[in-house]
């Protein structure tokens, strides 16, 4: 349990550097990665909704703390989004290679329409247009970089990484 919480701990030093240092000169159409909510998204898909919630705001708060513009806003985003993308444990085959793609859209969609509707309700003056480009490019930038990210997380347990048992509903 204790490796566990070491783990996250080196997994969010890791992805703070990253995040501020080589993805921050890799933008892609003005968007990089957010390495913290894939981390939430599949430690979520792995463990349930209450380890994502408390991993997302975890994340979350440290990382409005370090980086944030708006303290308690990824916070909040990130604990909402481990929550529900929590909902998925059981329900989809892990150790496919589509399970941590669809996780990471879909959470990274739901991260980006919460931290929308949270900014547009603080009249933060963000336009819907600019928004849904940015999230569409950040949600495949995502989707990308899930697949490495999941690798290393979570080892398949069978040798067939490309099974199509992907969706137990």
């Amino acid at each position: 349990m204790i490796l566990r919480y070491i783990r996250y701990g080196l997994w969010f030093i890791v992805c703070i550097v990253l995040q501020s240092t080589v993805f921050e000169s890799l933008r892609v159409w003005g968007s990089k990665p957010d390495l913290l909510l894939i981390i939430v998204c599949l430690s979520a898909l792995m463990r349930g909704s209450k380890n994502g919630a408390a991993l997302g705001f975890l994340f979350g708060i440290f990382e409005d703390v370090l980086l944030g513009k708006y303290i308690g806003l990824q916070a909040l985003t990130k604990m909402v989004t481990g929550y529900l993308m929590g909902y998925l444990k059981g329900r989809i085959f892990e150790d496919n290679i589509i399970a941590p793609m669809f996780t990471a859209a879909v959470g990274t969609f739901v991260h980006g329409f919460i931290s929308f509707l949270v900014l547009f309700i603080m009249g933060s003056g963000i336009s819907i247009g600019d928004y849904s480009f940015i999230l569409s490019t950040i949600v495949f930038y995502n989707t990308l970089i899930a697949v490495i990210i999941h690798w290393r997380l979570h080892r398949p347990k069978n040798k067939d990484f490309l099974s199509s048992r992907t969706f137990n509903w």
